[in-house]
Formats: C-alpha cells, structure tokens, sequence
C-alpha cells in the first residue's frame, strides 16, 4: 500500500505518472502540490443543470452542526436531487481528480450551502481522513459568481503541509463540544506560520479542488443581502481505512470508522483488510506531533 499520494514524493516529477500525462497536466499537478489546490475554469456543467439542483434544495437547507452564522446547509442531497448527484460526479472534475492522485475517485459526500458559511480556518482532516493519511480530497462547485461581497471560501496556500491534527495533538478532547477550541488552536498555528489566506472568486460552474489537509474556511460577508450558493462533494479513494477524526484517539487507539458509500453507485466501498497494523503505524508516526505543539 502506498504511504502517501504519488505527488508527494521528492522524485514524483521522475515517475510515470507524471512524465506520461500531458504538459497542460504536469502543471496542474506541480500546482496543486506547491498550494494545495488547483482551479477548475470549465468543469463542463452547465447552467441549466446548476438552476434544476438548486430548485430541488428550495426550502430544505438547515443548520449545521458547528454553527454557521446563518443559512444553513443541505448534507448528501445526492440522496434526493439527481441535478446534485450529476454536479458531484461531473466527469471533468472526476477526470482531474484521477490525473492529480493516480487512483479512482469515490464521491462519498456531498455538502450544498445557500448562504456563505463565514467558518473559521480548518483543515478537512479533523472531520473526515484516511489511513494512510493524504488520501481524500475535495471539490467547491460555485452555484452562482462568488466574489468578495457575498463571503467567499477562502484559504491558505501551502498549509496543507503542515502536520495532520488530531484532537489529541492539539491538547484536546475527541468530540464536536471542542470545536470551538479547535479553532482557536489553529488560528494560532496559522500566525505563527509563513502561510497567509487568499479568497477565492469564482464563476458560477467554475470549481476549485483541494487536497485533503489544506486549512480554509469562509469570509466574513460583506453584502448580506446576497446568497453563496455553492456545493462541495469530498472524495475518498479505494484501498484505504476511512475514519472520523474528530471523534478519535490516535495515540490510545481509539478509531471512529466510517461507512463510505460511492456515490456513482449508491453501493458500500470496502475498506483496507490490515486494519491493526496500519492503525499501529499511524500512531507510532503521530508521536511527534505533540512535541510540535508545544510551541502554540
């Protein structure tokens, strides 16, 4: 099993991988491993499609779990909306996402937002990962033009390699009630590090694609009469553990598995066989991490 993404490697510019995709390709790849994302200009879908899933969300957005300030979300309308499913699986994305990780891509989650979120600075990785780690990623879909007045996504080139956060490795409890936390320990890691956000204004179709650990989140809205209609769909891919960070204990062996389900085909995904000694290795690797903190 493969340690870590191909891209990541200090000789992946070497592999075949690489020298076989086409240049346009190349660059898409040496980009998204220097800034942690890529931006997506064509994904190919088309208004009418963006316009039918968006009439088929009207009336069912609903608070998040973590308190966005106001509009609420949609979680998994690939479930009921066949016009989501369609813009979750768009091939162009798909095609991307296969080129920059080398494996298939499986949909396994799909978020639809109505307003924008203003959420503090995370990394996806204290919500949902893999082991070994790198193995997940996703995709911002602007339902509609998406610039500095309506509260963009925003995000810091780069920061996906800092290390992978546990809420252990923070000096936290695993669960939801210490989010809030959570939050606050990272804005200080950012500080103090050489990373700085950057908003990111897109068109309506256009997508942005991010790597599994790069920190984001939403800015403040500026023009509160507006909408941010976006979708996010997260992919895992096959051959890995998938797990829920937030509720678990690395270093005390504590894992909270999940159930992934692809979305192309509404069929369960099975997971890696050698559960324990991967689990092993994951916590052995993670040792170091709260050293490091002890800095924030």
């Amino acid at each position: 099993m493969e340690l870590q993404p191909w891209f990541e490697s200090d000789d992946y510019q070497q592999l075949s991988l690489y020298t076989e995709l086409p240049e346009a390709d190349q660059r898409l790849v040496d980009s998204y491993r220097s800034n942690g994302f890529v931006i997506i200009e064509d994904t190919g879908i088309d208004a009418g499609t963006i316009d039918a899933a968006l009439r088929s969300l009207s009336n069912k957005y609903t608070q998040s779990a973590t308190g966005y300030s106001e509009g609420g979300r949609v979680q998994d309308a690939w479930r009921f909306s066949k016009y989501v499913k369609t813009i979750a699986t768009c091939e162009v994305i798909l095609d991307k996402v296969r080129k920059l990780y080398g494996r298939e891509p499986l949909p396994f989650q799909t978020l639809n937002f109505r307003k924008p979120t203003e959420q503090r600075a995370h990394s996806d990785t204290v919500h949902f990962n893999t082991l070994p780690h790198g193995f997940m990623c996703g995709a911002w879909v602007a339902l509609e033009n998406v610039d500095a007045e309506n509260g963009p996504l925003f995000y810091y080139p780069g920061s996906q390699k800092l290390p992978v956060y546990h809420m252990n490795d923070l000096g936290l409890e695993a669960g939801y009630a210490s989010y809030k936390k959570y939050e606050d320990k990272i804005e200080s890691i950012l500080q103090a590090s050489e990373y700085r956000p950057r908003q990111a204004h897109l068109k309506k179709g256009q997508a942005l694609i991010w790597s599994h650990n790069i920190f984001h989140g939403g800015s403040k809205v500026l023009d509160r009469s507006r909408t941010r209609l976006s979708q996010v769909t997260h992919f895992y891919f096959p051959g890995c553990i998938y797990y829920t960070p937030m509720l678990s204990e690395p270093m005390q062996q504590k894992w909270t598995l999940r159930q992934v389900v692809d979305i192309r085909t509404n069929r369960s995904v099975p997971t890696y066989a050698g559960v324990a000694p991967l689990m092993n290795r994951a916590a052995t690797a993670l040792a170091g991490v709260r050293a490091l903190m002890k800095r924030f």
